[in-house]
């Protein structure tokens, strides 16, 4: 099967450009960029409400995703996005309401559109739609409620205002002399306080105020955190917590006031602080006959945590836990905690750094205490260091280690060096030692000194500086709002900005410097690592996140990624703005596998490398800007299907499946249906645009490109006089038609079924096949009769070739022999495995393409979703330009030649879900390619009863050859005696297995430098009994 490599490859690439709509184009970079995902939020929560009548309830924070949760089963069950920046310093999300149907909620706080104005968003609670927005001029929203009647919508800030709640329309503005932090909606009034203490009682009809009270006298501060049960008001001023009545004369002090507080729905209990403690509210504090603070109790259950907002009903206090991300759930009725909803994220808090690894820990690596930033000290050199800087001379050592080399967690103690705070006879600190005391405050200040401790110069940044370093004769800061700098020395005494790092988008809180290299740490937990090199703007190398259960995903800027497992890409997202108005979406990294999953490129990207010449520039963003099309299942045998992944049951042997597909702005592409994991029905043939998935392929690919170009014309020369082309002439000309778009609307396939549980799934490209969307997914139980399994085979075998290309095509000696021997294996195993056994045995001339479409035609005729189908075939290989071809016995025709991505889409029309195929050709490592790009690494899981398994003699950059001690090919050879060997038996059920033979052609030691590629996807398979003997 060795013959020499093509001469000449002409390459015809047919673009085909389409209309895209300009606001996808006109994406910015602040509307497109990547997110942690995460079932619980890692940063400050600002409200919590129940949804009415139900034990759902809806959460907003500094993240500004929007959550619904479900107390009863204590689960997450939808995330909501709305128009957000990536820096989310100043942009948060401090308020929430949920109209009295249920039907949508708003959510508002300190989001500004273009103009300038506070926008207050109206989603649908079912779709996630944004259906209205709100704007209030130049004014922060720090409360919005529903009205208990369902009528208006209210919003305070520096006025309220009350709008219509099915027009939205803004029905009046009752103007305010001071800022509203809180308020409540009591029957028709609404209760507020002011800033300066003062509480009104407002009418919701006329905008009047019915009652004031001035309390201002009582405590210094602004009113806040109202509750009421309809007779009494309970609100905070400043530490403590009061009660009056709607009369507003008389005020009981109750007691410290510990945040967060609600009071129950009864108005019998004032739960406070971490949602442990409550006070009792009785009849002698409604009377004012309290003379001292009121005793706290305390609940038996305890969650000790750090609760900054809580939320309740008639059946569950809800508290969430910022020092450990957890939502606590107590049921009030038995006053137990019943359980929590875990983000199952980690606080990372200090990072390092070396050739090799890299290292996190759980405690804060503080390179100045606390009080040593804002005094100046004379402490001599020793316990300056040893004071203020705990870690500069210290080697720091941690457990937690990824290896770098290998993108894997490494479980051994690692020392790494943390920081380098000297440089020559420079120092850095945020102290000048007594020497020198600067009036302004020194957070945002980082000081240069000499030795002997005498002041320099010093930085001054946007923000404060948590972490700095010298980095070779530089000076890093990492500081608030993500903000990273690098300084150079200027005659050894003043610092002048050289570059700015681009990434983070929260505080960053630690780094580390080894060489050239530097790592990051953001208070979001996400680290990044980037090299340091002249240019004005630097980008990180790679950025990683890392789960509880030391699961990891690692991404470049370009959106290539590697993932520890499968579980860690549910955390990252891309997140992408449709404008103010709109929600955003949100795509799942795992949607992006088929592209952008690339190990290889991530560790380039980690040695400082240009990866964009193996990309051709192609980046996440720019596939963004192309946004996959929605695909919904949307009926079964003229049965409406409501929901993703329900279970319909039927009677019947094969049903009729409806799906939508809608275009979202990117176009449609392939459309893929799947059953049991295995690909049944492909709409469009076009290739998936799936980049090389290995960087020295990608090399190979563009030398043959080069050399295609030098051979162009000759080619073009020799048709044009009509002479007879060579074999590589001859496919080089063959034009490549199959581009296939798709269009939106809804689609109408027949699936048959097969006894017990089917699940059906659908999925779509956009336009330029590079992004895929959800898959929409139904199970089907089939109650009909169970059939027997049978296995179908087609053996070819070709040993001698109508034309040898002008002697570059040697015929071949054993491949019918090869045949042969497969075909007398499986016949043994009727009546073992297999119930019945047919085999489609060609051989020389009989292998054409013709007489191999004609096979698969007949199989599918007769097999059923329990069989098994394999396919084997022996004869030359070659792979050029990404397609890989086949030689049939009539190859002088170019024509005539078998394209394995031909014989891959036919085996997905048959309706058998177990599928072998072994290739023995050269270069037939293609094959594996063509397979990746319709199953992903994703397939093993989605594969729930069905095997798809690619055994290929060699990789698509070399050759396979003949055995003339045994006869046969190495790799026939190789497969042959495996199938015979007790040792392949590895789980002794005395039958070998498809992936027991994968295993054992996977670890042997081939000759000739011949490399099998191995693909098993889902189900193993028996293909052979051995005695046990």
């Amino acid at each position: 099967m060795n013959i020499i490599y093509l001469k000449i490859i002409f390459i015809i690439n047919l673009l085909i450009s389409n209309g895209i709509s300009s606001e996808i184009i006109d994406k910015s970079e602040n509307d497109i960029y990547l997110s942690i995902s995460s079932s619980v939020t890692k940063k400050y929560v600002n409200e919590i409400v129940f949804l009415n009548n139900k034990n759902h309830f809806l959460i907003v924070g500094d993240d500004n995703i929007i959550r619904l949760y479900d107390a009863d089963n204590k689960i997450l069950l939808k995330n909501y996005y709305g128009y957000m920046k990536k820096n989310l310093n100043n942009d948060k999300l401090f308020t929430i309401s949920v109209n009295n149907e249920n039907k949508y909620f708003a959510t508002a706080g300190s989001i500004y559109n273009k103009e300038g104005n506070s926008i207050i968003r109206i989603f649908e609670m079912n779709t996630g739609l944004v259906v209205k927005t709100l704007e209030v001029n130049n004014d922060n929203i720090s409360k919005l409620e529903y009205t208990k009647d369902g009528k208006y919508l209210i919003s305070s800030g520096k006025n309220i205002i009350i709008w219509d709640a099915k027009s939205y329309k803004k029905i009046k503005t009752i103007e305010m002399d001071n800022f509203i932090e809180s308020f409540i909606t009591v029957n028709e009034n609404l209760v507020t306080g002011d800033n300066r203490g003062n509480l009104f009682i407002i009418s919701i009809n006329t905008g009047n105020v019915i009652k004031k009270s001035d309390f201002s006298n009582i405590q210094n501060g602004p009113i806040s955190r109202i509750q009421s049960d309809g007779k009494n008001i309970i609100f905070t001023k400043r530490n403590f917590t009061f009660l009056t009545d709607f009369k507003l004369e008389n005020l009981t002090y109750i007691g410290p006031f510990n945040e967060p507080l609600k009071l129950s729905k009864d108005g019998l209990k004032l739960f406070v602080n971490n949602g442990d403690k409550y006070y009792e509210i009785n009849d002698k504090i409604k009377k004012n006959e309290l003379k001292e603070p009121l005793k706290i109790n305390l609940f038996d259950e305890k969650t000790n945590g750090n609760v900054i907002e809580m939320a309740l009903n008639e059946n569950y206090l809800v508290t969430y836990d910022i020092r450990s991300y957890k939502i606590h759930i107590r049921d009030l009725k038995t006053t137990k905690l019943t359980g929590s909803i875990d983000s199952k994220t980690i606080r990372l808090n200090s990072v390092g750094i070396n050739d090799n690894n890299l290292t996190f820990d759980f405690v804060r690596n503080k390179i100045l205490t606390w009080e040593s930033k804002h005094y100046a000290n004379n402490e001599s050199e020793d316990n300056r260091i040893k004071s203020h800087f705990p870690h500069a001379k210290k080697i720091y050592t941690s457990t937690s280690t990824i290896d770098l080399n290998n993108l894997k967690f490494v479980f051994k103690e690692e020392i790494l060096n943390s920081v380098k705070l000297e440089n020559n006879n420079l120092k850095l600190a945020q102290s000048t030692f007594g020497n020198f005391i600067y009036p302004k405050s020194q957070d945002n200040m980082l000081f240069i000194n000499e030795n002997n401790d005498r002041f320099k110069h010093y930085i001054e940044c946007n923000n404060d500086i948590n972490a700095y370093s010298f980095i070779n004769n530089k000076i890093v800061t990492a500081g608030k709002g993500g903000e990273v700098k690098v300084f150079e020395i200027i005659d050894n005494e003043k610092a002048k900005l050289v570059s700015t790092l681009i990434g983070h988008s929260e505080d960053v809180i630690s780094l580390s410097v080894y060489k050239n290299n530097l790592v990051t740490l953001g208070s979001d937990s996400i680290i990044k690592i980037w090299k340091i090199n002249d240019n004005e703007y630097i980008y990180p190398a790679v950025s990683i996140f890392i789960d509880d259960e030391n699961e990891f995903v690692i991404w470049t800027e370009e959106g290539y990624f590697t993932v520890s497992s499968e579980k860690a890409l549910k955390y990252i997202t891309w997140h992408m703005n449709q404008g103010f108005d709109k929600e955003a979406i949100r795509y799942d990294i795992g949607k992006f596998y088929d592209v952008f999953f690339r190990p290889d490129l991530v560790k380039l990207k980690l040695k400082g490398e240009d990866i964009s010449k193996y990309t051709d520039g192609l980046t996440v963003k720019d596939a963004l800007r192309n946004p996959p099309p929605n695909v919904n299942i949307t009926n079964i045998d003229d049965k409406n299907v409501e929901t993703n992944d329900v279970t319909l049951n039927t009677d019947k042997d094969i049903v009729k499946v409806r799906f939508n597909v809608s275009d979202f702005g990117g176009g449609v592409g392939n459309i893929r249906v799947y059953q049991e994991g295995k690909l049944i029905k492909r709409i469009g043939n076009s290739e998936i645009n799936k980049v090389i998935a290995n960087v020295d392929t990608k090399k190979e690919e563009k030398e043959k490109e080069q050399k295609l170009k030098e051979y162009q014309y000759l080619a073009l020369s020799k048709a044009i006089k009509g002479k007879e082309l060579k074999i590589n002439e001859q496919i080089m000309n063959s034009f490549d038609r199959d581009l296939n778009i798709n269009n939106s609307g809804d689609y109408e396939i027949m699936v048959p079924l097969k006894k017990g549980l089917n699940q059906i799934s659908v999925e779509a490209f956009n336009n330029t096949n590079t992004i895929t969307s959800f898959r929409s997914t139904v199970n089907i139980n089939a109650n009909i009769p169970e059939k027997k399994a049978k296995l179908y085979a087609i053996v070819a075998g070709v040993n001698n070739f109508e034309s040898s290309y002008g002697n570059e095509l040697e015929n071949l000696r054993y491949s019918v022999n090869d045949a042969n021997q497969i075909s007398q294996i499986i016949s043994e195993t009727k009546g073992k495995i297999f119930e019945d056994i047919e085999i489609i045995k060609l051989t020389d001339n009989h292998v054409t393409k013709d007489n191999l479409n004609k096979a698969f035609y007949d199989i599918n005729q007769k097999a059923s979703l329990e069989d098994t189908i394999l396919f084997y075939i022996s004869t030359h290989g070659k792979s050029v330009n990404g397609k890989f071809y086949l030689f049939p016995s009539n190859n002088l025709e170019s024509d005539n030649l078998i394209e394995f991505n031909e014989i891959f889409t036919e085996s997905s029309k048959l309706k058998s879900l177990n599928q072998v195929f072994i290739i023995d050709a050269c270069q037939s490592g293609s094959a594996n390619d063509i397979a990746s790009s319709v199953y992903d690494s994703r397939a093993s899981v989605l594969a729930r009863s069905s095997g798809i398994h690619l055994l290929s003699a060699s990789t698509s950059g070399t050759k396979a050859f003949e055995n003339d001690k045994y006869k046969h090919s190495n790799f026939t050879y190789e497969i042959i005696s495996a199938l015979k060997n007790k040792e392949v038996d590895i789980n002794k059920d005395n039958f070998i297995s498809i992936i027991e033979l994968s295993n054992t052609l996977k670890r042997q030691n081939t000759v000739e430098k011949q490399f099998p590629v191995i693909q098993n996807i889902g189900n193993d398979i028996n293909i052979n009994e051995i005695n046990s003997n």
